[in-house]
């Protein structure tokens, strides 16, 4: 998804624009930064519904539905309380691991940034742990 504007005004729009440039200097950007006054920017960034059921997109779309039932379902992940979480990263390792708890229900989650597989030592809570999410599942 794209960022994209429709102004009238000439000085905003260059005041975006300028602004869209230094955000993208500190991403290591190659190429053409997408202008966000231009229509092409807004085009490609409109969803192509019929590409939900299909291939990647129909695997992330069925990742995403999976999530938000655990949400649904899970009070350590539906109940939003800043006390009730721990979160570690491993910046080097690109890991960062969450816990949540609400009453009796807890969830640990691992998740890992980088581009290949990897191994690495985790501090995981006592108790019986039972796992519910993959991504590296088929």
């Amino acid at each position: 998804f794209q960022y994209f504007v429709s102004h009238s005004d000439a000085t905003l729009i260059e005041a975006v624009r300028h602004g869209r440039r230094e955000e993208f200097s500190s991403f290591n950007w190659a190429g053409e930064i997408p202008d966000p006054q231009d229509e092409q920017t807004f085009l490609h960034s409109r969803l192509v519904w019929e590409s939900r059921r299909e291939g990647e997109h129909a695997r992330l779309r069925e990742v995403y539905q999976e999530l938000l039932r655990l949400r649904r379902q899970l009070p350590a992940l539906s109940h939003l309380d800043k006390e009730s979480v721990d979160v570690e990263s491993d910046e080097k390792e690109r890991v960062l691991t969450l816990s949540r708890w609400h009453e009796g229900s807890r969830v640990f989650a691992v998740l890992h940034f980088g581009g290949q597989a990897m191994e690495h030592e985790l501090a995981i809570p006592s108790g019986s742990w039972h796992k519910l999410l993959d991504s590296e599942d088929a």
